[in-house]
């Protein structure tokens, strides 16, 4: 069964950057892929890293701090919806964008909860190589390669280090540098280092384009979804810091409230 995101059809993306009229295009066309329904599928990450997501903060508390100073099961809590969440990755969009770039060698520098690392086990690609600075996660990765991995062709490889530090040399080039980059301030994660706006963008997303400059084929493609981020640094501070990325436009998933970005640069250079 496939379980990839689908593109709205025309009439639905005509509708749909009516309402978000700021959009970008990616190569001069609106590309809206449409929210995933099948729940059920997509919250199977949360088998393996429910336990250490609850961890996570967007509010003041984590779902696991607030379980534990209130004396509350986390089933209680979730019922309660008084604590945001810090959200999975939805699979299915991982699906799509592994789908629409082609891709057979992925490098993820921000593997979070493991929902892309199960995408590259389901997609039967060659290899998928994935780093994440959080220590606590490295047992939720290892069950999901045990777990998917005994049914796929992909090799898959952890990393558990800061993607500046992680010597994956071995690996080669990738045609694919895809990854969702810790959101800032939004989401506070276990292990994580809390800075300003400004130093996320110069210590930790110039570093990532160095990255990708480094182990991307010529013509592979860097992708990101993030959101809070400053659009001008992305389409023109990025052109003059990294020549060797061309930025390509972006397209988007249906999210509950508003549209979720994906950013493309191609690597054009050596």
């Amino acid at each position: 069964m496939d379980h990839s995101s689908k593109l709205m059809d025309e009439k639905e993306t005509i509708d749909y950057v009516k309402r978000f009229p700021s959009l970008l295009k990616y190569k001069k066309k609106y590309m809206i892929f449409k929210r995933e329904k099948d729940y059920k599928f997509m919250d199977e990450t949360d088998k393996f890293a429910f336990y250490e997501r609850m961890k996570c903060k967007r509010d003041k508390l984590s779902p696991m701090e607030y379980a534990r100073k209130y004396k509350m099961t986390l089933k209680n809590v979730r019922k309660s919806r008084k604590v945001a969440e810090c959200s999975l990755f939805p699979t299915p969009m991982a699906l799509a964008v592994l789908q629409m770039f082609k891709a057979k060698k992925w490098l993820d520098p921000t593997a979070g909860w493991g929902d892309r690392l199960r995408a590259s086990l389901l997609a039967n690609i060659d290899t998928y190589v994935g780093i994440d600075s959080n220590k606590s996660l490295e047992k939720v990765y290892k069950q999901i390669q045990d777990y998917y991995g005994k049914d796929s062709k992909t090799d898959s490889y952890i990393y558990i280090s800061k993607f500046q530090d992680a010597n994956i040399d071995k690996h080669g080039k990738f045609d694919l540098v895809f990854t969702s980059p810790p959101f800032s301030m939004l989401e506070i994660y276990e292990h994580m280092n809390v800075v300003s706006d400004k130093e996320f963008q110069t210590n930790f997303m110039n570093k990532l384009f160095e990255l990708s400059i480094n182990k991307l084929k010529i013509n592979g493609h860097l992708v990101l979804y993030i959101e809070n981020i400053d659009i001008d640094y992305l389409t023109i501070e990025t052109a003059s810091l990294f020549p060797k990325l061309k930025f390509e436009g972006a397209f988007y998933y249906e999210g509950l409230t508003k549209p979720r970005p994906y950013y493309v640069w191609k690597k054009i250079s050596t």
